[in-house]
């Protein structure tokens, strides 16, 4: 034990104190900051210098807007409070380039009207394959998206369900969802002409033709509003548009397939009865003006191309007697001039049986009119 205590008691301990003469160990990066700090100070001072030496006004011009890009210095003042230059530069370009887009959609507009005038029968033909084409591939591409969703153990009940319920942005939806006012208006329509036409006031050959012509759009459903109406010198006809239809595209005279479909159906119906035709095109009271069109010379192609359409049907030219164009002097709703069904196409078939009609033809040649009764007379005109 005592060997142990004095070897403990001889060990030496020994303590080191060391100096704080080197303070690199805590100062080594100050100066690299002040001289990061000095090398900036340098660089902006030679892009000063620089600056001031340039003599091209553009380049001051590109350096000003490089550092001001959004004109938070204006030296122009403005005395409305609010600078709206930019704005207006905004918007007269938004305005410059809707009105590039309008003059290039209606140069294409154009130039589709120029070749379906020029060659109309390919034309009308074309626009219907085209449109039945894309009509089956969305009822292909609808059928195929019904069979995906349904599953082994459908009942029938519930794929009747599937059929009730469709996409409502289908391009099928809507006829399903036909507005019921809508089919009342229709309806009521086609009483009216029954009614009309079970008169005994017009000839056999008025009667029976109006009875064809409503029992084809009665069967035919059209979207079209439809009117047949006989009267003492014959039968007219008038198509007009609806608010969520209409029979050509907006400003030209390039008529819809539905619109192809439903004339041609009528001139087959048409050709079986005898009777001159005069067709006549009539627009809304909207002032429409472009480098091509205004409202006279609108409803005339229009007219112009119903006649076309008639023709494709099987009708015989012959018996087309004036293709006219009213604009907008002879109104359907003059309540409403900007009414839809302001926009339509008339096509009267003279009855060659009527007396009067006969009596006057032995005397001169007429000329047909609309009164402002809207009832349908016969001027005379002297022959030379």
């Amino acid at each position: 034990m005592k060997s142990d205590d004095q070897q403990s008691s001889s060990e030496i301990i020994i303590v080191r104190r060391g100096r704080h003469d080197d303070h690199d160990d805590h100062h080594g990066g100050v100066w690299k900051i002040a001289y990061a700090d000095f090398m900036t100070a340098m660089m902006a001072l030679f892009l000063v210098l620089w600056l001031v030496n340039v003599q091209d006004d553009e380049a001051k011009e590109a350096i000003a807007n490089y550092f001001n890009p959004i004109k938070l210095v204006d030296p122009q003042t403005s005395n409305r409070g609010i600078q709206q230059n930019d704005i207006e530069q905004d918007k007269k370009s938004s305005l410059d380039q809707e009105h590039r887009d309008d003059a290039q959609s209606e140069k294409l507009n154009t130039t589709e009207e120029a070749e379906l005038m020029l060659n109309p029968y390919p034309g009308l033909e074309k626009i219907v394959q085209s449109e039945y084409s894309a009509q089956n591939s969305a009822e292909q591409q609808f059928k195929q998206g019904d069979l995906v969703g349904q599953g082994a153990g459908d009942t029938q009940e519930n794929l009747q369900l599937g059929t009730e319920h469709h996409d409502p942005f289908s391009p099928y939806y809507w006829k399903e969802n036909i507005d019921s006012s809508q089919k009342r208006k229709n309806q009521k329509q086609k009483t009216l002409v029954k009614e009309t036409t079970q008169e005994n006031n017009f000839s056999e050959n008025s009667r029976a033709l109006a009875k064809d012509l409503t029992d084809l759009i009665e069967e035919t459903n059209s979207d079209i509003l439809v009117h047949v109406k006989p009267i003492k010198e014959g039968v007219m006809i008038e198509l007009m548009d609806q608010p969520k239809y209409e029979m050509f595209k907006v400003g030209l005279s390039v008529p819809t397939a539905r619109t192809i479909d439903l004339i041609a159906s009528m001139a087959g119906i048409i050709a079986k009865h005898q009777g001159d035709i005069v067709i006549s095109g009539h627009t809304d009271a909207r002032p429409y003006r472009s480098t091509v069109y205004d409202n006279w010379q609108l409803s005339t192609a229009r007219a112009q191309m119903a006649y076309y359409m008639l023709v494709r049907g099987g009708l015989d030219e012959k018996r087309i007697l004036r293709v006219e164009g009213y604009a907008d002097r002879d109104l359907k709703n003059k309540k409403d001039p900007y009414a839809a069904e302001n926009r339509r196409i008339s096509i009267f078939i003279r009855d060659p049986k009527d007396e009067q009609i006969q009596e006057k033809s032995t005397l001169g040649t007429f000329s047909f009119e609309r009164s402002i009764q809207d009832k349908l007379v016969f001027k005379k005109e002297k022959t030379p």
